[in-house]
């Protein structure tokens, strides 16, 4: 819009805001979820196997090979 008079920028601005309030879709925007983790880092498994270390946000990281139950 160069060259466009202060008054024509607020005018466009403003009818855009009233279509926009008229139709969500005009507003919606796509968003990606994202989960933080809350306490301290669990240092064993609930079988008692205890864990390598690791950070807390990378799951399998830190994870220690379990044998497997008979």
């Amino acid at each position: 819009m160069s060259g466009a008079s202060d008054s024509t920028v607020r005018y466009q601005a403003r009818t855009t805001a009233e279509r926009a309030r008229r139709r969500l879709h005009m507003v919606a925007f796509p968003y990606r979820e994202t989960y933080e983790l809350v306490g301290d880092e669990p240092e064993q498994c609930h079988d008692g196997q205890s864990y390598a270390g690791g950070g807390g946000d990378e799951a399998a990281a830190g994870l220690v090979d379990m044998p497997l139950r008979s």
